[in-house]
């Protein structure tokens, strides 16, 4: 999968979830994951097919961990989606949905531009 292909999985996807992937902490917070029980996923769940992914990876494994596990992330620039996590993450801190969604997509905007993508349109 190309950086192109990549970020557009996740746009996409993420645009059509319209809310973060999270799940509460010990503590009583919010934190993210890569899938939540609800189904929703996370940027770079977005990207982990169905017999890829294990319940491992939450919590216990790095990102770069989780990239050295999932053939599917291979050839995917791991700067990319590592900004893409933040993306979701810094973007999930806003618990109103619309400002998920106004964040994420400024997110987007950064990503597109840092590394030369192309942002795809939004489908009404």
């Amino acid at each position: 999968m190309t950086n192109q292909e990549a970020f557009n999985k996740v746009v996409t996807g993420l645009r059509a979830q319209g809310k973060p992937s999270v799940v509460m902490d010990i503590y009583g917070g919010n934190m993210c994951a890569y899938r939540n029980p609800n189904g929703l996923k996370c940027a770079i769940g977005m990207l982990i097919p169905d017999e890829q992914y294990t319940s491992c990876f939450e919590g216990g494994l790095s990102l770069s961990e989780v990239i050295e596990s999932v053939p599917a992330l291979q050839g995917i620039d791991s700067s990319l989606l590592s900004l893409l996590q933040r993306t979701h993450d810094n973007a999930s801190d806003n618990h109103e949905v619309n400002g998920f969604m106004e964040d994420l997509e400024s997110g987007f905007q950064r990503v597109a531009r840092i590394y030369n993508l192309t942002l795809p349109a939004k489908v009404s």
